[in-house]
């Protein structure tokens, strides 16, 4: 499902991280990661509208529960203080070596021609290895109308334990539970959760796919 910026608040009210707290930390592993060291943990490219602080700080709490660390562009002493072509250099980089990326999905990031302009980046360099996915919050739970490229991408959600799956398989390495998509007969309930949901084209017929976000966020 959409996750709705209220389902986040209730989601972490005793869970919230202030971006100052994890500031130095952040900081530390980018530097880190821009000196070429070997990295203990994956990194996450995190897409974000920039005055968007909020969601921004839930979600970079909900990744780094995964033992990920992650990458904010403006948190990066690398990125010159005004916006220009190494700007856009230094993030092409970045989107590179990251080992994920993730766009914060707000109604502002999607409508932001920068986060698009990553999203493009990530498209080309993240999606066909599955490494790509959209985080989509919104004030309720609305769909993208107008924006319906965003479903040709996997997507960040919550299952809160009452869906079904038919089937629980590998699928590209990673431990999976299939989605009905008609009359199959239900193996079981899904657990409750953040998961990434995946669309297949099986044989012909699409199938959707549900990764744990803790799995695919550590396998490559």
């Amino acid at each position: 499902m959409i996750i709705s910026e209220s389902f986040l608040d209730q989601s972490f009210d005793n869970r919230y991280v202030s971006l100052n707290e994890e500031k130095h930390k952040t900081q530390s592993a980018n530097k880190s990661f821009n000196l070429g060291r070997t990295k203990d943990k994956p990194t996450v490219f995190l897409s974000h509208k920039h005055d968007e602080i909020k969601p921004l700080e839930q979600t970079v709490k909900l990744i780094k529960s995964c033992s990920v660390d992650v990458y904010i562009d403006w948190m990066d002493e690398g990125i010159p203080k005004r916006t220009c072509v190494k700007t856009a250099e230094r993030i092409k980089d970045k989107i590179e070596k990251c080992d994920k990326f993730i766009l914060i999905g707000t109604e502002g990031a999607i409508n932001s021609k920068w986060c698009n302009w990553e999203l493009g980046l990530g498209d080309a360099r993240k999606h066909e290895n599955v490494n790509l996915a959209i985080f989509p919050i919104k004030k309720n739970y609305s769909d993208y109308s107008g924006n319906e490229y965003i479903e040709l991408y996997p997507t960040i959600q919550y299952e809160d334990g009452n869906s079904y799956y038919v089937l629980s398989e590998k699928f590209d390495n990673f431990s999976a539970y299939v989605l009905p998509v008609g009359n199959e007969p239900i193996k079981g309930r899904i657990p409750r959760g953040y998961y990434v949901q995946i669309q297949d084209d099986h044989s012909g017929k699409v199938i959707r796919v549900l990764i744990r976000l803790e799995d695919w966020l550590h396998t490559k």
